[in-house]
Parts: structure tokens; sequence; C-alpha cells
């Protein structure tokens, strides 16, 4: 049991520290700033992945191997989402502000966006179910499922709290100011691209 949760630790971490929408949107928020919103949206992705890990555990990675078209609607929902928000940041700006969402004033707004982003990133779908793809988790107690969810809530919170106390330092916020038009537009066309292969790779 003890191989197969540090297997488990070792592939999360991989997938933790590889650049993607998440670390986009963490370090976007933390260049700009605002530290406290870069928190809670390190809080929405978190939630978002224990859920992921909660429906494999119940066996939900076996619907989407079952039923390809439930896998299908989470990456057009991700890829139009992130489409959205690259466009958003691209022709949106007003002010040198980041445009994360109608009313960004609202710091729940960015929990959802981190939410969202990372419940609708399939790269994370992919990464928990390629985790679960050779385990029988029927011969698991609650013990280890609980060791699971904690290993992965820990190396999430590291690894993007490392991220936001680092780019949130004085120097970086002072090169975001310095070019934040241009650093906005960057992030958009990130995400933009992001949204856009995940779109052609449902493509036949």
């Amino acid at each position: 049991m003890s191989e197969i949760l540090l297997k488990i630790m070792v592939i999360w971490s991989l997938a933790v520290i590889t650049p993607g929408p998440n670390f986009i949107l963490t370090m976007s928020l933390a260049t700009a700033g605002q530290k406290k919103k870069a928190f809670l949206a390190i809080l929405g992705i978190i939630i978002a992945t224990l859920f992921w890990f909660l429906a494999c555990f119940i066996g939900m990675h076996q619907v989407f191997l079952n039923y390809p078209i439930f896998y299908l609607c989470i990456q057009l929902l991700g890829g139009f989402y992130l489409l959205y928000l690259g466009l958003k940041n691209i022709f949106g700006q007003q002010k040198g502000q980041m445009q994360y969402d109608e009313v960004e004033n609202k710091t729940k707004n960015i929990f959802l966006q981190g939410f969202t982003i990372n419940i609708t990133n399939p790269k994370t779908l992919i990464f928990i179910t390629s985790i679960f793809a050779g385990i029988n988790i029927s011969h698991f107690n609650y013990i280890f499922i609980v060791l699971v969810l904690l290993s992965v809530v820990m190396i999430s919170g590291i690894w993007y709290s490392f991220v936001v106390i680092l780019l949130s330092q004085a120097r970086f916020i002072q090169l975001y100011s310095q070019y934040v038009h241009s650093i906005n537009k960057i992030v958009g066309l990130i995400f933009s691209l992001f949204g856009l292969n995940i779109l052609i790779s449902i493509l036949p």
C-alpha cells in the first residue's frame, strides 16, 4: 500500500509542477500583487482536485473510460472556458487590470475561477485517471483514501503557495506594473492556446 501511495504522490507532483492553466492563473494573480486572491484561487484549484480524486475513488474514472462522451463534454467545457478567458484578457483590458471575471472585486469569483479552471481541465482528469487505471480501488480502506487526499492537498498547496510567495515579492510586482499590458496579453494568449489545443485535440 505504501508503494502505491508513493506512486500517486510522485505522479501528482509531476502533474502539479507541469505548467498549465492553474499555474498561469496563480502566477498572474501573484505578479499583479493580489496575494489574497491568488490563495483563494489555489483553494478553488485544490477543491476541484479533491473532487476528481473522490470521484475516481467511487469509480467515476470507469465511467469516462466506458462512456467517452462524458470526457468529451469536459474537454469542450475546458477548451471553450480557457479560450474565453484568454480572449477576455487580450481584448478586454481596462486600466491595466486583469479581466478574470465580470466582477473581479468579489473574491468569491476568484475562488470559483480557480475551481472552474481545474474542474474543466482535461490534464487534471488525465493524470488522475492514469493514476487509478491500474489500481483496484476496492482493496483499499478509508485510511488509505484519507492519506491520498491529504497528500494531494499537501503537494498542491505547497507548490502553488511557493509560486505565490515567490512571485508576489516587490521586484516581481514592480516588473509587472511596468509591463502590465504586455504581460496581460501574453497570459491571455497562453490561456487561448491552451483552450485551442484542447479543442483541436478533440478533432478526429
